[in-house]
């Protein structure tokens, strides 16, 4: 079990925010799952990737608490089936973002009502509604899924390994354009 500062979570959300750094004193430490990742805030909560046990943390702002887990997937399997070969991603920095290869999930995103979650082991996004906690989706995307970006229509999924981009309209739940690197 892991824990966050939410001054520190705070700071971080701020500063992508070109908003100014809070300063003073640790408001509150919550305790989340193994190996956090960035957070994201939409549908009134602070949302935490647990890149090591394969879920998802909701802090509720207002108390300071994680008040729910979603499971994404297996990340010890996943782990061992996929990355374990290769030596441990974990282990050590390179000068790649390998290391996100073996996450799960590795980045999060919120339009309106539902949270994404970029799913590494199904190569998929899967979409939780935020007031239930319920899986509402899977959209296969056909590759590794790096970070993710949402508005009101789309999510945006990266991957770092196949130098794509794609955008994966909402309303049908679906991959309607895939963007290749030009060299």
């Amino acid at each position: 079990m892991q824990r966050i500062l939410c001054a520190a979570a705070a700071a971080t959300l701020a500063a992508c925010s070109n908003a100014t750094s809070p300063t003073g004193p640790v408001l509150a430490t919550i305790a989340v799952g193994a190996r956090p990742g960035t957070p994201v805030i939409g549908a009134g909560a602070v949302w935490v990737p647990n890149t090591g046990d394969g879920t998802v943390s909701r802090i509720d702002p207002s108390t300071n608490r994680n008040v729910a887990t979603l499971r994404i997937g297996d990340a010890p399997s996943f782990y061992h089936s996929t990355c374990e070969a290769s030596g441990s991603v974990h282990s050590f920095m390179g000068t790649t973002f390998n290391v996100r290869r073996c996450d799960l999930p590795s980045a999060l995103a919120v339009a309106g009502q539902v949270l994404w979650a970029a799913a590494n082991d199904q190569q998929a996004l899967v979409g939780f509604d935020t007031a239930t906690g319920r899986r509402v989706a899977t959209i296969p995307l056909g590759q590794t899924p790096f970070e993710l970006a949402a508005d009101h229509d789309s999510v945006w999924v990266t991957s770092y390994w196949d130098d794509t981009i794609q955008r994966v309209e909402l309303a049908t739940k679906r991959v309607v354009l895939t963007l290749h690197e030009s060299g």
